[in-house]
C-alpha cells in the first residue's frame, strides 16, 4: 500500500461507515416513539401484503399505529401502500381493515405507491405527521419526507424478527444503507441520477435475492 492510499484510506473507511451509523443511530432514537407533541395525524407505511393478509412486518406497523392512536384519539390516522399486477388487495386497504378491527376509528386507506417516495408524495402537507414503519427505515422515510416538504418524523415499530444480532436485522440494514444513498443523491443531485443509482442496485440486490427479480421487474415495468 503506497503512502496515498495509506492516508485515503480511513478517509474511506469512515466515509463508508456513515450511512451504516446514520441508519442505526437514528434506528435506536426512533425506535418505538408514540404520539408527538403537535401531531395531527398517522401515516402508516405499506409493505407485503399476502392475499389480503399482512406480512409479519406489515402487522408490526399496524399494531404500533394502533397503539399510537389510541394513545391519542384526536390523529387522524391514513394507510399508505398500493399493489402490483396480479395482486387484488393493496398494502394500504389491507392495513386500513386491520386497524379497523384493532379499534381504530375510520383510518382511511391512500393505495397509492410501491415506493417509500411515491406513497409519501401522496400525503397532504398540512398535517403534522407521524410515520410508522420499520425502525431501520426511518433515516430513509426521513430524508424523504423532508425532500417532499412533509412535516414528518417516524416512529419506528418494534418488531422481534428484526431484531440485532439476527441474520434479518442484517439484510435489512444492507438495503436500507443503499436506500439512504439513493435519498443522499436525489438531495444532491436530483431525482435521475438518483433513479439511475436505485436501478443499479436493485441489480446489485439481485445477486443476494434471486427470489425478488419478478418483483424488481415489475416495478421497472410499470
Amino acid at each position: 500500500m503506497n503512502c496515498l492510499a495509506r492516508a485515503l484510506f480511513p478517509l474511506l473507511v469512515v466515509a463508508g461507515s456513515l450511512p451504516v451509523l446514520r441508519v442505526t443511530g437514528l434506528a435506536c432514537r426512533r425506535h418505538a416513539a408514540g404520539p408527538q407533541p403537535g401531531a395531527t395525524a398517522v401515516a402508516v407505511l405499506g409493505t407485503t401484503q399476502y392475499d389480503g393478509r399482512p406480512s409479519p412486518v406489515l402487522q408490526a406497523r399496524i399494531d404500533h399505529a394502533a397503539d399510537i392512536a389510541r394513545a391519542d384519539p384526536s390523529l387522524t390516522v391514513v394507510t399508505l401502500g398500493g399493489n402490483l399486477p396480479g395482486d387484488r388487495f393493496t398494502e394500504a386497504g389491507v392495513a386500513a381493515e386491520y386497524l379497523e378491527r384493532a379499534g381504530v376509528d375510520k383510518p382511511r386507506p391512500v393505495p397509492v405507491g410501491n415506493s417509500t417516495w411515491e406513497s409519501l408524495e401522496a400525503l397532504p402537507g398540512q398535517e403534522r405527521w407521524v410515520i410508522v414503519t420499520t425502525a431501520l427505515h426511518a433515516a430513509r422515510t426521513e430524508s424523504i419526507a423532508r425532500q417532499i416538504g412533509l412535516d414528518a418524523r417516524v416512529s419506528g415499530a418494534p418488531d422481534e424478527r428484526i431484531r440485532f444480532p439476527k441474520r434479518s436485522w442484517w439484510v435489512l440494514l444492507r438495503h436500507e444503507v443503499g436506500g439512504l444513498l439513493v435519498a443522499d443523491v436525489s438531495a444532491t443531485l436530483g431525482r435521475g441520477p438518483a433513479d439511475r443509482l436505485e436501478a443499479f442496485l436493485r441489480r446489485v440486490q439481485l445477486l443476494f435475492k434471486p427470489s425478488d427479480r419478478s418483483r424488481l421487474e415489475q416495478l421497472e415495468n410499470r
